[in-house]
């Protein structure tokens, strides 16, 4: 089950662990109340049977002790009384005591005066006592009645079970003591009839609360005394009775002189008995309450209880909810704070803590979080900027590199086409040396008929002069052009140091891109899973920052590869312009002289015919110097140009690092407006 609320929750969970431990308090408190009562109660039944059984047994011994008495009196006198004081002794007897209604003497056989039955008897009548022999008969035989073998069974007082008479209505028993003459021979016995009505008043009128009451039983389960008449009038034995819950509980009676049962009335009450043996006659005194009447303080107990409960119970829920509801206003307030927080509103002012529970331990967590992620994002925010900027930056010095680069690139194609130019050039001049070599060795070989060639001469002097000229103003621009261009190489050089530079910020600024990173990703860290977004920025950025350090390092790696190709080309071309300089424009210069030469000489051809062999061979020897430096112009040229085409190549791989670098950048500007995206979703002023 989901709750919307704290409190109603705390209310439904509390309240019926309170409920149910009020009710087994309640439970408890009864038993242990009902335990009590039961006790109380089995006090107060002992204590009343104990004091009527002892107000019983009072009465019945003043009547048992009235009949030893005058027993003793008539085993003395028997032998010498006469009629008339026997008989006064009975009217004395029945005059002792109201309940007494009737006395008198019955003799054994030939005891009294030699009278085979004598029984005088005095009886009340009216406001009189009269003495009678109506039962000295032999038709009455007091002989064989109950009282007269009772007491010839016993040598002391004993009483007969009660009896009803129904001509005077009341209830009798019959006291007897027996009588003995010297040899203890047993010579008669005295009656004593009383009628019970006081030691019935005595059973019923014991009153135990409102419904309890008592009834006195003989030893042999005759009701003598009880609420129902009729049981009495009809001499019924409490085991007969048509109640038989109650006459099982009669046979319990019987069975035991003390003890505890229970049974159902005539109206279905259940009711609880105790009873007590009463020693002088063995009858059995029973007081009896209803069990409602008993349970009675229990329920009211009970109803008391139940209204304490509900009225703690109200009292309780009262009290939880207020503590509740000052927690939840509580929790409210910081839960208005962490919604505040989860939209990225730092602009709220802290939380007012005045608590010391959890709930404001949580504020001040809180708190601590918000100022630790207000500067964390306030860091981000300014760090993102400067990540932007950088990442600008960084793209346009890529961008410019790149640009420079492919100048770079065209110049140094410029280059190998002008070395490959320069080779040609070469070529030519070396045919045209070994033509010049040939023609020299032909002119030795015809010396002889120089004569005849003169003209010849003259025209190959002048077209060796053109040429050479020509070679010659070839010769100086080639070097003119090729020493410019060299010192354009030179200076875009310098943007190959202005690229490592470029290349060592772009190193500084991925260290910095990388702390700055590795700071992030601890801060998203600490910030558990409000962090994660950061954390996943953090860790491209610092990827991105690493990659970059690496490009850089084989940016760094291949600018001093140019930068050793770019020196030993220099190197290479300053000794090309320098031999130019230095050996081919000189010996340019003595071809147009000897052309010069051969024309002026033509017209005196006839005159050093003899020394033409000598000057072609110093020619021929001349020539070989040429064309063998011609040839190392030629191998220095193809090296020049292999040197070029891997300045190209070089180049070329510094344009694609670049070009990676430009890719980087423009990734790292995506994820700082990633991030500038991300921190702008958090308001902070």
């Amino acid at each position: 089950m989901k709750f919307k609320h704290i409190s109603t929750k705390l209310l439904c969970f509390l309240l019926p662990t309170i409920i149910l431990a009020m009710i087994i308090l309640t439970m408890v408190s009864a038993n242990l109340a009902r335990a009590e009562l039961i006790e109380s109660n089995e006090e107060l039944m002992e204590t009343s049977l104990n004091g009527e059984a002892d107000n019983i047994n009072t009465i019945l011994m003043e009547i048992s002790s009235t009949a030893n008495a005058e027993a003793a009196m008539g085993q003395q006198l028997y032998s010498t009384a006469t009629v008339e004081e026997l008989e006064q002794s009975l009217v004395s007897i029945v005059s002792t005591y109201d309940g007494i209604l009737g006395s008198g003497y019955w003799f054994e056989p030939n005891v009294y005066n030699g009278n085979a039955i004598w029984g005088p008897y005095a009886y009340r009548e009216g406001k009189s006592i009269v003495i009678t022999y109506d039962y000295s008969t032999t038709e009455y035989d007091y002989f064989s009645q109950e009282y007269y073998t009772l007491a010839k069974a016993n040598t002391s007082a004993v009483f007969t079970d009660p009896y009803y008479d129904a001509t005077s209505g009341m209830i009798m028993m019959t006291c007897v003591a027996p009588m003995f003459d010297t040899n203890n021979n047993f010579i008669g016995c005295v009656t004593v009839d009383v009628e019970i009505s006081e030691i019935k008043e005595i059973a019923t009128s014991i009153q135990i609360g409102e419904s309890g009451y008592a009834m006195l039983l003989t030893s042999s389960g005759i009701f003598v005394g009880y609420k129902n008449d009729d049981y009495i009038s009809k001499a019924t034995n409490i085991t007969n009775v048509t109640n038989s819950s109650m006459a099982k509980a009669g046979e319990e009676i019987l069975a035991s002189a003390t003890g505890k049962s229970e049974f159902t009335d005539d109206d279905g009450e259940a009711v609880d008995l105790y009873w007590k043996t009463i020693d002088k006659t063995n009858w059995k005194l029973a007081v009896m309450i209803n069990q409602s009447e008993l349970e009675q303080p229990i329920k009211a107990l009970l109803v008391k209880i139940m209204l304490i409960c509900v009225v703690a119970v109200i009292v309780v829920a009262v009290v939880i909810y207020l503590v509740v509801k000052q927690i939840t206003n509580s929790i409210a307030k910081v839960k208005k704070f962490a919604v505040g927080l989860s939209d990225g509103d730092y602009t709220i002012p802290p939380l007012e803590v005045t608590s010391k529970d959890e709930v404001g331990d949580l504020g001040n967590s809180l708190n601590a979080m918000y100022d630790a992620y207000k500067d964390i994002i306030g860091s981000i925010t300014e760090h993102s900027d400067s990540l932007d900027n950088s990442s600008q930056m960084l793209h346009d010095a890529t961008t410019e590199l790149t640009r420079k680069f492919d100048m770079i690139k065209n110049n140094m194609s410029e280059i190998n086409e002008a070395v490959m130019s320069s080779s040609a050039a070469t070529q030519e001049v070396n045919a045209s040396t070994e033509e010049v070599n040939s023609s020299v060795s032909i002119l030795s070989e015809q010396a002889a008929k120089s004569k005849d060639m003169a003209k010849e001469i003259m025209l190959r002097a002048s077209d060796v002069e053109t040429r050479s000229k020509n070679a010659y103003d070839n010769a100086i621009s080639l070097s003119k052009e090729y020493d410019v261009s060299l010192k354009k190489s030179i200076d875009n050089a310098g943007i190959v140091e202005s690229i490592g530079t470029l290349a060592g910020t772009i190193s500084d600024i991925a260290e910095q891109i990388n702390l700055l990173s590795l700071n992030a990703s601890i801060e998203a860290a600490r910030a558990g899973e409000q962090g994660k977004g950061f954390a996943v920025v953090a860790t491209e950025i610092g990827k991105l920052a690493g990659d970059t350090t690496e490009a850089v390092g084989k940016i760094q790696n291949t600018v001093e590869d140019v930068q050793r190709a770019f020196e030993e080309l220099t190197s290479d071309a300053q000794k090309i312009l320098a031999f130019v300089n230095e050996t081919v424009t000189p010996d340019y210069d003595q071809f147009v002289k000897v052309g010069k030469q051969y024309g002026e000489d033509a017209h005196n051809i006839d005159d050093i015919s003899a020394s033409i062999s000598e000057m072609s061979s110093t020619i021929e020897r001349t020539m070989g110097e040429v064309s063998f430096a011609i040839n190392n112009i030629a191998e220095s040229t193809q090296v020049t140009a292999a040197s070029s085409v891997d300045s190209v190549k070089a180049v070329g791989d510094v344009a694609d690092v670049v070009a990676e670098v430009v890719e980087m950048s423009t990734k790292e500007e995506v994820i700082a407006n990633d991030l500038s995206q991300v921190v702008s979703g958090f308001t902070l002023e």
